[in-house]
Parts: C-alpha cells; structure tokens; sequence
C-alpha cells in the first residue's frame, strides 16, 4: 500500500490483497512452511559433464560397427567392453589393434583410460640412431 501511495500506481492495487495473506502467513515463527531451496536437476548437470565421453563413446561404436560388420548397439554392448580390458591390460597388443582398427587418439583414450600414454607411446614410430 505504502509502494501505491508513494508513486500513485494504482494499478497495484489488484496485488495488494495476494501479498497481505502468504506475507503474514510467513512472518509468524514457528511454521509448518520451511523454505525450498532450488537447485539446477542433478541429471541435466551429469548429462552435461559426460556429453565429450558419449560423443567419443557413440562414435567409436559407430566406427567398429562398419568395421566389424555388426550394429552399433552390439558394438558398445558387447565389442567395447572386451576392447577396454585389452586396452588397459595388454598395451602392446592394444597399440596393434588400434592401428589395425583405425582407432582415433581420443578413441584409445576411451578405451585405455589411465595407461592411454602407454598405448599411444607403442604407437608411435621408434626414432633410429
């Protein structure tokens, strides 16, 4: 009221009585109402934080899938997880199969994890003295 009176916008009025009920409702101490405190849903923040990991992943699915003869869907199901224990046990061999599949850099990050510089050192053609 005090708002309407000050600048003579009288147009508020309509507001007045649907801020008077829940502002006094809310001032009393001790009440039923506890206020909610919003936060950004955890699974669009997780889907955002992953999207560089489904977009290697997808990709490298789609590559063994024309590869390997098989759908895309048995390729991340079945052929990505056998890749992953290859890649991160046996480096060497990992390093022959990727430059038989044609396996991208990010590809044989996905799947060696943490022994990907391992990988990609066998890789790399030895310098000659």
């Amino acid at each position: 009221m005090g708002r309407i009176k000050r600048t003579g916008a009288w147009d508020l009025l309509s507001y007045v009585y649907d801020m008077m009920g829940p502002g006094v409702a809310f001032s009393m101490r001790k009440t039923r109402f506890k206020w909610t405190k919003y936060n950004f849903p955890q699974r669009i923040l997780m889907m955002s934080r992953t999207k560089q990991t489904r977009e290697v992943r997808e990709a490298l699915a789609s590559h063994l899938a024309r590869r390997l003869h098989t759908s895309r869907s048995t390729a991340k199901s079945d052929t990505i997880p056998i890749l992953q224990i290859i890649f991160r046990h046996k480096p060497e061999y990992a390093a022959r199969l990727a430059k038989g599949l044609d396996l991208t850099e990010a590809m044989i990050k996905y799947l060696a994890g943490p022994v990907a510089n391992d990988v990609l050192r066998h890789l790399r053609p030895r310098r000659r003295r």
